[in-house]
Order: C-alpha cells, then structure tokens, then sequence
C-alpha cells in the first residue's frame, strides 16, 4: 500500500517524503539575485525573490525566482509543508507581479514614500480644490486617460481601482 500526504489540493498527492528528501527540502534556501540583474532593479521585491539554492549554495533552477517568504513558511510547516507551494516567477516576470504576491499573501508593504507621494502629487495636479491647476484645465477623458497609461506603463492589474486607496485618493482627485 503506497502512503501518500495531501498537499492541500484534493485531486492531488504526493508520497512522503524519505529522510534524506526532507532534509534535503529543509536545507533549501532562496538567494536573493543582485539589483542589477533585472529590468526594474529598484523594485522592492528583490528583497525577498531569488533563485534556489541547495545548501552548498549551487543554484537548482535557473529560470525562475522563488520567493523567500513562501519556503520559510513551509520549511515552518515541517513535514507538512511543500515544495510546490513556495511562489515562484520566470525570470522575466514584472517585478509588479511579485510586489502583488508579496503584499497580498504575505502582507509586505513595497511602496515605498517617495512613490507615493509622487502619484498623489500627480493626481493632485486634477484636483478642483487644488490651487495648482494646470494652465490648461484637463479634461475627465484625459484623466482617465493618463490613468490607464500609467497602469498599462507599469503593468499594474486594473482591479487597483478597486482599492481602498486609490478610491479614497484617486477618485477625489480626478472629479
């Protein structure tokens, strides 16, 4: 009879994992990849995604990054945790992509002030109340506009919109 765990998907399973196995999977580490190596080498996720590493340091998979965060909390889990659901990107992954990941499921904040400020101070530019219209008033279709822009040009999801922030600040702004 063959043993089989769960790894949390019903319509999968996996054997246990042998001694050796676990321990190899334990010795695991993700080795966070130089700034420089990658499009938007500021992004805050470089921080915590990098490639895979065996415990000599050798990289396992050199097509993809993997995020930290995810394989420190399965290698908590001990036997129940699971290689498959540590996160991971193709190399050529938007690092948007991964600073979603890491703000959604792992609750890390990869915005940094200066950002943020330079978005509001951009939508600010819009704002009825504001004192520093620009010298040509700009109209709701260019607004929306130069949202959409800035969205596609930085390959963030639509559904941002939708947030708790960009309601409250956005859309007080572009009205």
């Amino acid at each position: 009879m063959k043993r089989t765990a769960s790894s949390g998907n019903s319509n999968v399973s996996t054997q246990l994992l042998s001694r050796d196995e676990r321990r190899f999977v334990s010795k695991l580490t993700v080795k966070c990849r130089p700034y420089s190596q990658h499009g938007n080498s500021k992004a805050a996720c470089w921080k915590y995604f990098g490639s895979l590493c065996d415990s000599d340091g050798k990289v396992l998979d050199e097509d993809r990054v993997y995020c930290s965060l995810c394989l420190e909390t399965q290698h908590a889990l001990g036997d129940n945790g699971h290689l498959s659901q540590v996160t991971n990107y193709t190399g050529t992954t938007s690092s948007g992509n991964m600073n979603l990941h890491l703000s959604q499921r792992h609750s890390v904040v990869t915005t940094t002030d200066e950002k943020t400020s330079k978005i509001l101070g951009y939508l600010k530019k819009y704002s009825p109340a504001s004192h520093q219209l620009p010298a040509t008033s700009s109209s709701s279709h260019e607004v929306n506009r130069d949202i959409v822009l800035w969205m596609c040009r930085d390959l963030l999801p639509f559904e941002m919109v939708a947030k708790d922030g960009f309601a409250r600040n956005a859309c007080s702004h572009s009205t």
